[in-house]
């Protein structure tokens, strides 16, 4: 399938302009986690009209696809999470008093600036009928949660659906941007905005298409390298410059007259006797050191099979495992013989409470129940980068260099 160059599902070029031309050098593989989404995209497209997917349990859809030809076959999980999407694009077609719905639709912003580069597929979109409403819902299927607010892919999908259906400002339409993420905690998020805010975005978001034209756009590193294939690859110099100033910072601190990092081989100073902002500073580089050095043992490990010699290191194996010989299936059946018992066979444990509350035909007195079954118990304590108050639409438009002014460009929804 053909994948726009500024594709709505890529929220990396609105951040960091040259990761487009970077990244056109990789395949495009999607892996395994994207390939098993799609089977349950493909399963809320077939049942978006009909409220539940039940009726697909047990069969395998989507044979002949090129990401996964043998189709997939459709479990009681892949049947709950999409029955959660369902069931609120049911509950939101009431709440709006009826509306059109639109399923697996491409959606193209870039046809409001004359470009045919910038363009993605919009998963749901529900056009109000009775009140002045239009949703955008884009489903995940991972469980890495993913923000409704400054979402670029979002943005885009509800500046091309109103584009495509010629909804101006007079209209005074709310814009609803919705994730629906079975797999996380709220399942549902969303953000709103009137088509005026949504006007600026769509400015905002074209001039970042305009700065990935430039052949020499910068590289921009951020918390959105994480899916990045330069950087993924250990090719990109904005990441490796990050970890290369925190260390320079680490080793021109000084110690009495003696550099920080001396200072910590000498045994001068140890994390008990370290200031706060030397802790800092350490933790600042941390994870880019950490993935650094990852990358680079990968590319050694690459070298070293392929007949180069690094000083000092050679191929090694990992601690062995031991793991069953036969099929499961024939395993199973020769513990039977040897007077093993089911659950010595396969031990069972207690069911989890977002399981529980998945059962289908539970009564609301039911689900009352179980709720003072439930306790919320907090994850175990660990250091994470401080929370930074900004301005929403500061977040996703930082890197855009300042005297770059709004494009003069007449939005048809404005």
């Amino acid at each position: 399938m053909k994948h726009a160059r500024l594709g709505l599902s890529n929220s990396r070029w609105p951040l960091c302009f040259g990761s487009v031309r970077e990244e056109a050098a990789y395949p495009d593989v999607p892996g395994d986690a994207a390939i098993d989404g799609t089977g349950s995209h493909l399963l809320l497209e077939l049942t978006a009209h009909l409220g539940k997917c039940n009726q697909y349990l047990g069969q395998t859809i989507g044979v002949g696809h090129e990401d996964k030809p043998e189709g997939w076959l459709v479990d009681q999980d892949r049947i709950h999470r999409v029955n959660d999407c369902l069931a609120y694009i049911q509950r939101r077609i009431t709440e709006m008093g009826g509306a059109a719905v639109h399923t697996e639709r491409r959606s193209n912003p870039g046809a409001m600036f004359g470009r045919d580069d910038w363009w993605g597929t919009t998963d749901i979109s529900l056009i109000g009928i009775t009140h002045k409403v239009i949703e955008i819902i884009d489903y995940k299927d991972g469980r890495m949660v993913v923000s409704a607010d400054d979402n670029s892919q979002l943005l885009g999908n509800a500046i091309g659906v109103c584009h495509e259906n010629r909804i101006t400002g007079v209209d005074d339409y709310t814009v609803r941007m919705t994730i629906v993420q079975p797999r996380t905690s709220p399942v549902i998020r969303y953000t709103e905005m009137n088509l005026f805010q949504l006007g600026a975005a769509a400015e905002r978001l074209h001039i970042a298409a305009v700065l990935t034209d430039d052949p020499t756009a910068p590289l921009i590193a951020g918390s959105h390298c994480t899916w990045c294939k330069h950087g993924r690859a250990g090719n990109c110099p904005a990441q490796s410059s990050i970890a290369m100033e925190g260390l320079q910072t680490i080793m021109t601190d000084t110690v009495g007259q003696t550099s920080m990092i001396e200072a910590i081989k000498s045994g001068q100073i140890a994390p008990g006797t370290m200031s706060e902002s030397q802790i800092a500073a350490i933790l600042d580089v941390g994870k880019v050191v950490t993935k650094l050095v990852k990358q680079v043992e990968e590319e050694a490990l690459s070298r070293l099979q392929a007949g180069s010699t690094i000083p000092g290191y050679e191929i090694g194996t990992g601690r062995s495992s031991r793991e069953w010989s036969d099929d499961e299936d024939i395993v199973a059946g020769k513990l039977k013989g040897m007077r093993f018992k089911k659950d010595e066979i396969y031990p069972s444990k207690l069911v989890t409470p977002a399981q529980a509350e998945k059962k289908e035909d539970l009564s609301e007195r039911q689900l009352a129940n179980m709720a003072q079954m439930i306790v919320s118990v907090a994850g175990k304590a660990k250091v994470v980068p401080a929370k930074v108050e900004v301005v929403t639409a500061e977040l996703m438009f930082k890197n855009i260099p300042a005297e770059i002014d709004f494009l003069n460009v007449e939005l048809d929804f404005m």
